[in-house]
């Protein structure tokens, strides 16, 4: 009987806790990485339009392909937020229409305990 009672008082914290009570661990929502979009010229938001791509290995070793578009009316929306929970080193290109390509050969997203350290970034996007 006593094993029941802590079986359930064990299953009813967990679920309370949204899960965290065994892990300890709440890293699903944190963003490996931020990256601002701005124009290099006049410093206004650039990300509409724009796509990002990141390629490397996370902290397990298993290779890592994330791509992502902005939408073109995302003219509020300045930052991509990607990569959570995945810590890591990643290659990073932003391309749009009009500018250069903005690359980073090594982007280092740490842990602290099971939490992404979210790297901020800033892709100032030169025009042609």
């Amino acid at each position: 009987m006593r094993s029941r009672v802590y079986l359930l008082i064990t299953a009813v914290a967990y679920v309370a806790s949204g899960c965290r009570a065994i892990t300890g661990c709440d890293a699903i929502g944190y963003p490996g990485i931020d990256i601002a979009v701005r124009d290099a010229q006049n410093g206004l938001p650039a990300a509409s339009s724009a796509i990002l791509t990141a390629a490397g290995r996370d902290k397990f070793g298993d290779t890592v392909t994330v791509s992502e578009a902005m939408p073109a009316a995302a003219d509020n929306n300045t930052h991509f937020t990607i990569l959570h929970g995945r810590a890591g080193v990643y290659a990073l290109q932003i391309s749009k229409e009009g500018y250069h390509t903005w690359t980073r050969s090594e982007a280092h997203v740490g842990e602290r305990g099971c939490r992404t350290e979210t790297l901020h970034l800033t892709a100032a996007l030169e025009p042609l």
